[in-house]
């Protein structure tokens, strides 16, 4: 549990950090500063990912009704062993 405890704590604050970095950080690279927007195949890739991220955040059973019967079926195999 103490090991697990100090990587959470560990990767939250790598998290923060690299956040904080590619947010409000500078570009240094000629790399970085020299690179074009999206192209629309690109934008297409990135808007259908988006939709479907939404459409699960918003009505989660679409993909919990699939899996339903199969934890209930689970459950029921554990529960009758205790």
């Amino acid at each position: 549990a103490v090991l697990a405890s100090t990587t959470l704590v560990l990767a939250a604050s790598y998290s923060l950090w690299l956040g904080k970095r590619v947010l409000f950080g500078d570009t240094k690279g000629d790399k970085v500063a020299t690179m074009s927007t999206l192209k629309m195949d690109e934008l297409w890739a990135l808007l259908i990912l988006a939709f479907f991220v939404l459409l699960i955040g918003i009505k989660p059973d679409i993909i919990l009704n699939i899996s339903e019967e199969s934890s209930l079926n689970m459950i029921k195999i554990i529960g009758s062993k205790y």
